[in-house]
C-alpha cells in the first residue's frame, strides 16, 4: 500500500503546513527546482505519496527541488525548505 498524505492550509501565523502521514522508506528522488506546484506533483509520482492541494495556494512559489536516496518525508521537508510551507505529523 503507498503512503497517504493530506495538505492542509493554515494560514495562522502566516504559514502553511503541511500533514504527511504514512511509512518512511528510503527511496530514490529527483525532483528539479522551480514551481512548488510542479515539484509537489513530481513528489508525488516519484514516491507514491498522496498530496491534497488548494488551488492557488502554491501558485508563485518556488523550491530549490531535491536528488537523491532518502525517505519521502525527508525529500517533502526539503523540497518545502524556504517555501514558508512546513511539515507537521499528527
Amino acid at each position: 500500500m503507498g503512503l497517504k498524505a493530506s495538505l492542509k492550509s493554515t494560514l495562522a501565523g502566516g504559514g502553511a503546513a503541511l500533514l504527511l502521514v504514512g511509512a518512511a522508506n528510503a527511496a530514490s528522488v529527483n525532483i528539479p527546482g522551480g514551481d512548488l506546484s510542479a515539484a509537489l506533483d513530481a513528489y508525488t509520482t516519484q514516491t507514491g505519496v498522496s498530496l491534497i492541494v488548494s488551488d492557488g495556494l502554491t501558485r508563485g512559489v518556488h523550491t530549490n527541488g531535491v536528488r537523491g536516496e532518502m525517505t519521502p518525508d525527508e525529500a517533502l521537508s526539503r523540497i518545502l525548505n524556504g517555501t514558508g510551507f512546513g511539515l507537521r505529523r499528527e
